[in-house]
């Protein structure tokens, strides 16, 4: 009787029930082998992308250093390594300057003119 095609294919149908073990188990243990593989390999990625991103923390850390020395300021605040919370690219961008104060470089910050505070009575329109 011939099988529809809708019907689940079963390796015992082809083979002899001997040789579809023998299969199955080699489809099972080649399995097994891949699973472990793909985790062997997640694992190698990760750690690539935490040493990629070690590498890039450090240059970046060189480089906010780097941007002080040539300056040849002191940082406002650093971390417990030693480098500076805040690059001086990002403190000039906000208005500090580097001007020269009694033959060195001082960090001065912007100075603020903003608007005086309203009061309660510059919302009142009855006046």
């Amino acid at each position: 009787m011939p099988r529809s095609f809708n019907e689940p294919w079963e390796p015992e149908d082809i083979f002899d029930r001997e040789e579809a073990a023998a299969r199955r188990q080699r489809m099972n243990e080649m399995m097994e082998r891949n699973a472990v593989l793909a985790a062997q390999e997640e694992a190698a990625e990760e750690r690539r992308r935490a040493e990629s991103s070690a590498r890039a923390r450090q240059a970046n850390n060189e480089t906010i250093i780097n941007q002080y020395r040539a300056a040849g300021v002191q940082p406002l605040s650093t971390n417990a390594d030693g480098v500076p919370l805040v690059s001086l690219t990002m403190l000039l961008s906000m208005g500090w300057k580097v001007i020269e104060f009694e033959g060195e470089p001082t960090l001065v910050r912007p100075q603020h003119t903003s608007p005086p505070r309203k009061r309660r009575e510059d919302y009142d329109d009855s006046n």
